[in-house]
């Protein structure tokens, strides 16, 4: 049942009714296949096909004719998962549903090392018209706190390519170290849901969405974060860690509930901290975008929230953007603004936004939201923009700030129709401070929330350079230990050279090397190259199979794991505390029952009804 009101006061009702089948009536008999590394099958559902092997699972899904669903069993691990929903050229294979059998752990999959595929694929042919995965863990192989280990796997989960529309859920399902999970979909419309799931440190995004222009997008109670002990980053060759949560490239329809949101990756400038969270990218697809994002928290970014195109050019088109009861942590990273807007008939309300007393890593600026246009196209400027029951709280020190006075928005750009009113902002330590809504309390801490941010740590400088000539099968490439200095990708440290002595004591532990041509990565451990310490440089010998052309631009990673703890320590300093205030307005604050006659909420940043008068800011005192 739907329930709604607009801003006369009209109200309206609506129904749906929704059937929810148990899978087991869908999938009955041979419909299933149950796996079973162990060959033991007790337990199975009854008459279910019993395969051991992946090969033998490939099969079964092959000699399939119709919708069928595919059971892993709970405590087992399979490792060079590569599977295929539909055999090429034929009509055979439709795989529609996979899940877990038995008892203990989700069972784990394993994508394929180094081969840069995906582990599951549905075909563009594939007649699949709902596709559900549940009660799965998948663990790819990149390690994101040394910036180490296999790339392979591409998205685990891949139907970017199908042609048939399609409802997709990812139920409970848990991805670890992969590149990206794609919930990109070619397909117009495919309605694509992730719910209860856990995506941690991957190396390019936790989501990545594009090719949905008309379909819908749902996350809901997810936690996409990346490892608080990452490194933060380095230049786009394939061999850091680059990107953000989610970003959204194109999609009509996003739904975004209780989530938590943690980015500390980055690529661009210094090398910032990405965005937790980008929506309406691509540059002439986002048009008629309807966004509600809603109870989630998101901490870091040098903005924590991107609504821009993907560069200056890119057309700024409006929408219909609400995001509300959204807790922001900033960190020393905010280096820009926390949200930063391009995009008409947006709205921000019930938001508790937090900057920490840290010292700022990159000069910014002092504002919390900044809303600009580079490309505004049609009625972008003219649509509405409304700022309101805002809460924000800067406990920067006069040391620590940017500088200027702190503010709630920063620029209104060209934007026509802006209502900013009924806010809370607290500034009380700066140069300037701001405190005419205090008091507030900042002893409270916002309950069930610790921030994640250990402060700044990049890893070793990858020394470059460019192909004087081929390097054929066979062929070797020498580095200087002149060009490879004890340094991090920003240059900071001693910048001493390295010499054979420093190499060969770590060249029995440290042996995960990896190249990057032109962005193609090559790595040791999979004997694509070798690599060996010789009396004048680094020599990296081909042994891919494959020549490299001249003119080729290469990247080196040499892997020195143990030498980080030393050599690139953490800079803690940058770290967040260990809590947030909740930043309620007190007894005597002219915030508390003092929203005026403009927007008021009538529900609180907990959902709580607002008292009457109500109070400015996110939170009823």
């Amino acid at each position: 049942d739907l329930w709604a009101v607009d801003a006369t006061g009209t109200t309206g009702t609506a129904r749906a009714t929704i059937v929810v089948a148990p899978a087991d009536s869908l999938y009955p008999g041979v419909r299933t296949i149950v796996h079973a590394a162990d060959g033991n099958f007790a337990g199975a559902p009854a008459g279910a096909v019993q395969v051991s092997g992946l090969s033998a699972l490939q099969n079964a899904i092959h000699t399939t004719s119709g919708a069928t669903r595919v059971l892993f069993k709970r405590g087992e691990t399979l490792i060079d998962v590569d599977l295929i929903s539909r055999q090429s050229g034929s009509n055979r294979g439709r795989l529609e549903h996979i899940g877990a059998w038995g008892t203990g752990p989700a069972p784990v999959l394993r994508p394929k090392r180094f081969d840069g595929g995906n582990m599951i694929t549905w075909r563009s042919s594939g007649p699949e018209t709902q596709i559900t995965v549940e009660n799965v863990k998948i663990e790819g192989w990149w390690n994101p706190e040394t910036e180490t280990g296999s790339l392979g796997g591409g998205s685990p989960l891949y139907w970017r390519d199908k042609t048939t529309s399609a409802k997709i859920l990812l139920w409970n399902v848990e991805i670890t170290g992969c590149d990206a999970q794609q919930l990109s979909a070619n397909a117009a419309p495919c309605d694509i849901m992730a719910a209860n799931c856990v995506v941690r440190n991957w190396q390019q995004y936790g989501f990545f969405v594009d090719k949905t222009r008309d379909g819908k997008l749902a996350f809901l109670g997810c936690r996409i974060t990346q490892s608080s002990l990452a490194l933060n980053g380095g230049p786009k060759k394939g061999m850091s860690n680059n990107h953000g949560p989610i970003r959204i490239v194109s999609c009509r329809w996003i739904v975004g509930d209780v989530c938590d949101l943690f980015s500390n990756d980055g690529w661009s400038g210094s090398y910032d901290a990405q965005p937790c969270l980008r929506i309406a990218t691509h540059p002439t697809e986002n048009l008629q975008i309807f966004v509600h994002w809603g109870r989630t928290v998101m901490e870091n970014g040098y903005q924590i929230i991107n609504l821009e195109g993907e560069n200056a050019g890119s057309e700024d088109n409006p929408g219909n953007f609400v995001f509300d009861r959204l807790l922001l942590i900033g960190t020393s990273r905010q280096r820009a603004t926390m949200v930063s807007v391009h995009k008409g008939g947006t709205t921000f309300r019930n938001v508790l936004a937090v900057q920490p007393d840290t010292p700022a890593y990159v000069t910014g600026s002092n504002q919390f939201f900044d809303f600009e246009a580079n490309n505004p196209m049609g009625t972008n400027d003219v649509e509405p923009v409304r700022v309101y029951n805002v809460t924000a709280v800067s406990l920067q020190s006069a040391a620590n700030e940017n500088s200027g006075a702190m503010t709630l928005v920063g620029s209104t750009g060209s934007f026509a129709d802006m209502t900013v009113e009924n806010n809370l902002l607290h500034a009380p330590s700066g140069a300037q401070p701001v405190t005419g809504s205090g008091p507030v309390d900042l002893s409270t801490p916002v309950p069930g929330v610790t921030p994640r941010y250990r402060g700044v740590r990049y890893n070793f400088e990858h020394p470059t350079g460019t192909l004087a000539s081929a390097v054929p099968q066979g062929g070797s490439l020498t580095v200087p230990y002149a060009q490879i200095l004890v340094r991090d990708q920003n240059g900071q440290g001693p910048g001493t050279p390295t010499s054979q002595a420093y190499w060969q004591a770590t060249q029995g532990t440290d042996v995960l090397h990896m190249v990057s041509l032109n962005g193609k990565v090559m790595h040791a451990a999979a004997g694509q190259i070798t690599v060996a310490f010789g009396g004048a440089g680094v020599t990296i010998t081909n042994t891919s199979g494959e020549p490299w052309e001249a003119g080729t631009n290469w990247w080196l990673a040499l892997d020195r794991t143990s030498r980080l703890d030393a050599e690139m320590p953490w800079q803690a300093q940058y770290a967040n505390p260990s809590s947030v205030p909740l930043a309620m307005p007190l007894s005597g604050s002219p915030a508390a029952g003092g929203a005026g006659l403009g927007l008021t909420d009538p529900l609180d940043f907990y959902g709580a009804e607002r008292t009457s008068p109500a109070s400015r800011g996110a939170l009823e005192s």
